[in-house]
C-alpha cells in the first residue's frame, strides 16, 4: 500500500469520526434547545432576578471577616444543641 493510499484511509477514518461527533453534538444541541424551549420567559426572568439578588448579597458579604463567619457558625451550632 502506498503512502498516499494510507493517508487517504486515515483521512477517511478521521472524517467519519468527526462526522459522528458532529451528529452527536447536533442531537445534544437539539435536546438543549428543547429543554430551553420548555422554560417559560417568566421562569428565566425570575431566575435572572434571583441571580442578581444573590450577586448583590455576595458583594455585601465581602466586608465580613472569616472570623465573624466562624463565630456565627459556632453560635448556631450551640443553639441547635439546646
Amino acid at each position: 500500500m502506498s503512502e498516499i493510499d494510507s493517508l487517504e484511509i486515515k483521512i477517511k477514518s478521521e472524517a467519519k469520526s468527526v462526522s459522528n461527533e458532529i451528529s452527536r453534538l447536533e442531537k445534544e444541541l437539539t435536546s438543549l434547545s428543547n429543554v430551553l424551549g420548555n422554560i417559560g420567559g417568566s421562569n428565566l426572568n425570575s431566575f435572572s432576578k434571583g441571580m442578581q439578588e444573590l450577586a448583590s448579597s455576595m458583594q455585601k458579604l465581602q466586608s465580613v471577616k472569616m472570623s465573624d463567619f466562624t463565630r456565627t457558625a459556632k453560635g448556631i451550632t450551640k443553639i441547635s444543641e439546646i
